[in-house]
């Protein structure tokens, strides 16, 4: 794996003011269920893969192939989708039914990598001001949310898998179709920022949030999630280590 370190702060594709809230807007989209019913997801879509463009420009060549690599990844899982598989949860009677089926199918593998990006934006460029700032906003969404949904299951067990009462339950921020890829694709996300992160309180913190987000996805019976939260996790862990006996591990692991 590529080794993060952060670039001289005079650099002119530092993060700016504006830059910063447009990460903390993706987090609130991804985090908080019901923001993605209040907020067109094409829109967001469009803002994502412009920011992407403009990302690839700003970060050194060798982390740009990497994300142009993960978004031709994104295409062509996307593709297949879109060939081999059908979608219950859109009426095939709409106009553009094909189009709004490859649309949905892409918006979900796209913001499956988007954490990453902006972590490899926010570790080059960002201050540690900045790091601990989108840190702490993380986690008091998540909690948030994780905490609202808890209240909700106690009372209705199986109402995070009402699918068909998105609406009404996202009031309540009761976990959504949505939040399932946003959490698959925090969570992997967060395992490489410990791997970076020299101190130990601060790997600590960070493990005890995997841990109640795997608590959390439990409760709430989300098992796609965990499994691509996982896999994720161990195909990392086999990238980014020479050692051939755990190499062996992951590969009977997956």
């Amino acid at each position: 794996m590529i080794s993060f370190n952060r670039l001289d702060k005079t650099h002119k594709f530092k993060i700016s003011i504006v830059e910063l809230c447009f990460m903390i807007y993706c987090l609130w989209y991804y985090i908080i269920p019901s923001a993605s019913f209040s907020t067109n997801y094409i829109a967001v879509l469009g803002l994502c893969l412009i920011y992407i463009v403009i990302i690839i420009r700003c970060i050194p060549s060798t982390y740009a192939r990497e994300i142009g690599k993960l978004f031709v990844a994104a295409l062509i899982i996307t593709i297949s989708y879109w060939l081999f598989t059908n979608t219950a949860t859109i009426n095939r009677s709409v106009s553009h039914y094909e189009l709004k089926r490859f649309i949905s199918k892409f918006q979900q593998v796209v913001f499956g990598i988007f954490p990453l990006l902006l972590f490899v934006r926010l570790k080059l460029y960002g201050t540690k001001k900045q790091e601990i700032l989108i840190l702490l906003v993380f986690c008091i969404m998540f909690i948030y949310t994780m905490f609202n949904t808890w209240n909700e299951l106690s009372v209705n067990e199986v109402a995070s898998r009402s699918w068909e009462n998105f609406e009404e339950m996202s009031e309540s921020n009761v976990g959504t179709y949505g939040f399932i890829y946003a959490t698959s694709a925090l969570i992997p996300t967060i395992i490489i920022v410990i791997s970076y992160i020299r101190k130990l309180v601060g790997k600590i913190f960070l493990i005890v949030i995997v841990i109640a987000m795997y608590a959390f996805l439990l409760k709430a019976q989300y098992t796609l999630a965990i499994l691509i939260a996982s896999i994720c996790i161990v195909l990392f862990v086999f990238l980014s280590t020479r050692n051939t006996f755990i190499k062996i591990l992951v590969i009977l692991t997956i």
